[in-house]
């Protein structure tokens, strides 16, 4: 892996939160489970409810949608510094982990990330941390990233999702598909 793979990386976690998220709250989101018994309504699907356990390096901020870019800029920067993405053998998924509830709120913390197979050793300002949820609900969702919150939300009310911190998994880089086309996994505990 190379400078240049972790710069795609970057700037498409930086695409992916810029183009979305900050676009704010959505209503036309239809529920995540229309009453049919198969978790699916308009590009959703509840993919399980079990344990979630996985390591990742993260860069832990406080920050707002707006600042996003340049928290990946610094994080990927670092992760190239210790050659972090060189010393795995495939390429790592990019992460975000809300620490807390962003809505409504000027600055939340959050933690851009790459997840990773094991523990392995970085230094300051990185960490290596384990993420555990008990139980966790994980959607799978293909749309703008504009819905997500309206996904949460229906999780939430449905008592499929209960608190933070809430992990998104990107998917697929947004600028190269159309907004209909992103692919993203949300994944709260439960």
């Amino acid at each position: 892996m190379n400078k240049a793979r972790l710069f795609v990386i970057g700037a498409f976690l930086a695409s992916a939160l810029l183009i979305g998220l900050t676009q704010g709250a959505t209503t036309a989101h239809p529920s995540v489970d229309s009453g049919d018994g198969d978790g699916r309504v308009a590009g959703t699907a509840i993919v399980n409810t079990d344990p979630v356990s996985f390591w990742a390096v993260t860069w832990d901020t406080t920050g707002s949608f707006d600042t996003m870019g340049e928290a990946v800029d610094r994080f990927t920067k670092e992760t190239f510094n210790q050659n972090v993405e060189a010393r795995l053998q495939s390429p790592p998924e990019a992460i975000i982990i809300l620490r807390e509830d962003p809505r409504g709120k000027a600055l939340f913390r959050y933690a851009v990330g790459l997840r990773v197979p094991n523990r392995m050793a970085v230094g300051d300002p990185l960490k290596i941390e384990e993420v555990r949820l008990a139980q966790a609900t994980t959607v799978a969702h293909t749309g703008p990233y504009q819905e997500l919150q309206s996904v949460y939300e229906t999780l939430e009310s449905s008592g499929r999702a209960r608190g933070w911190p809430v992990i998104m998994v990107l998917d697929n880089d947004p600028r190269q598909i159309s907004p209909s086309e992103i692919r993203t996994r949300l994944i709260a505990p439960f």
